[in-house]
């Protein structure tokens, strides 16, 4: 329970019975060994899986509690000499620990170590139930499980499955690694078609790329503009087999996802954009789906701003997001700043509005590009309130004509501050 969400022992060793009854014959078999306060073992060799002998095998190990102890070593060192002793075996390694090395070096280090444990052509395969900690950005991958790195090399270096409680229902983890049929396709292309609309930006999420096992779902997140209906069209590669499957997606098959797989896909499609020499297309694009996700890039990190109330005196972290909308901070009603026409060639009108009582105070009005370079200053004495109205013509204070691309302009005058972004288009 203190690695694990929504899981404990009774339904992991109840869900594990009943899986391992449904699919495996009496032409296999099977011994299990669990960590408890101490080893438990249902017995001395492999047992033919008939239902008589999986009842027997689970009667030491039912009714235990799993306490928070790391049994790691032990269990794998028991594992190895009961393989030595009783003949080869495939090993199915079910854990929550959640302190594995993150390192390249030292977890392929400690892989290698337990695969050497092993006779040689022993296969592993894993299923990681630790469904808690952060998930963690790894080259190559993306944003993972932490425990992936260690795990992958554990498994996928014998041609083993590896599984995750935080991705897969518990039930369609262990089916998939205990049916007969589990193989891996190379490649997986999936087309998605919406009855009016399309999609983009549309990316493969999953913990091990070009290993998919069969008959396991596998998640594809994106955006589209249009509505529902959609149809899905899954086509999958292995050698020389190939699967085509068709799907659609109605109004309400659609459920709320995790918070957390949303993080991760912006974070991948995010870093995806960065690029050395990135379009102003592209620059905006991640600077709108920053400021959406929250996920910082190297073009939005200069814009995060406190959010604070400024027309009540609230303090600031008050959480309230009302009023809020593309990157302007909470304001108050009397203070409003806008531009139009937006997008604008050749010029554009920044209007402020302005309470009564900043009459005689200074209004500024700067200009910054995407990499936060301030490229225009605009300074005005309020006079009276009401509306207060600057044009810009897209040139610096230099009076240079700048490139088209994404700008912003911020408003302040005393505790006031609003910012907007411009899109300047030729």
């Amino acid at each position: 329970k203190i690695n694990s969400r929504g899981i404990d022992g009774e339904l992991l060793l109840s869900s594990l019975k009943e899986s391992i009854l449904s699919a495996f014959t009496e032409q296999d078999s099977l011994a299990i060994i669990a960590g408890f306060d101490e080893l438990a073992f249902s017995g001395e060799t492999f047992l033919p899986c008939t239902v008589e002998n999986v009842d027997r095998m689970f009667v030491p190990i039912f009714g235990k509690t799993f306490w928070s102890i790391n049994f790691t070593q032990e269990l794998l060192k028991a594992g190895s000499s009961f393989i030595k002793k009783n003949g080869d075996g495939e090993v199915l390694w079910i854990t929550n620990r959640n302190d594995f090395s993150q390192s390249d070096y030292t977890a392929e280090k400690y892989a290698a170590m337990i695969r050497n444990l092993y006779p040689k052509g022993t296969v592993f395969h894993a299923l990681d139930l630790e469904n808690i900690k952060p998930l963690v950005a790894w080259e190559d991958y993306g944003y993972v499980d932490a425990n992936f790195p260690f795990l992958r090399m554990v498994t996928h270096e014998t041609g083993g499955n590896l599984f995750f409680l935080r991705f897969h229902p518990l039930k369609t983890a262990l089916s998939a690694l205990l049916f007969d049929k589990v193989t891996h396709f190379d490649d997986i292309e999936i087309q998605t078609r919406l009855a009016s609309g399309y999609t983009y930006a549309n990316k493969l999420f999953s913990p091990f790329e070009g290993s998919y096992p069969l008959d396991f779902p596998v998640i594809q997140t994106g955006r589209f503009n249009g509505d529902l209906p959609m149809s899905i069209t899954i086509i999958a590669n292995a050698g020389d087999q190939r699967v085509k499957e068709e799907v659609v997606i109605r109004p309400d098959d659609v459920q709320p996802g995790p918070e957390e797989v949303a993080t991760a896909y912006y974070g991948a499609y995010l870093q995806s954009l960065t690029e050395p020499r990135a379009s102003n297309w592209t620059i905006s694009e991640m600077i709108d789906l920053s400021l959406k996700s929250r996920v910082l890039t190297p073009y939005t990190a200069f814009l995060v701003a406190p959010e604070v109330d400024y027309a009540q005196g609230n303090e600031p972290g008050n959480g309230s997001d009302e009023g809020r909308t593309g990157v302007e901070t909470q304001r108050p009603e009397t203070f409003t700043f806008s531009a139009a026409p937006n997008p604008f060639n050749p010029s554009t009108a920044l209007r402020v509005t302005l309470p009564d009582g900043l009459v005689g105070e200074e209004l500024r009005i700067d200009i910054y590009n995407v990499l936060g370079q301030k490229v225009r200053s605009f300074v005005r004495i309020i006079e009276s309130g009401g509306e207060m109205i600057v044009l810009w013509d897209a040139r610096t204070d230099d009076g240079e004509l700048l490139p088209a691309g994404t700008y912003f302009a911020v408003a302040s005058c005393r505790e006031f501050m609003m910012r907007i972004k411009l899109a300047y288009v030729k």
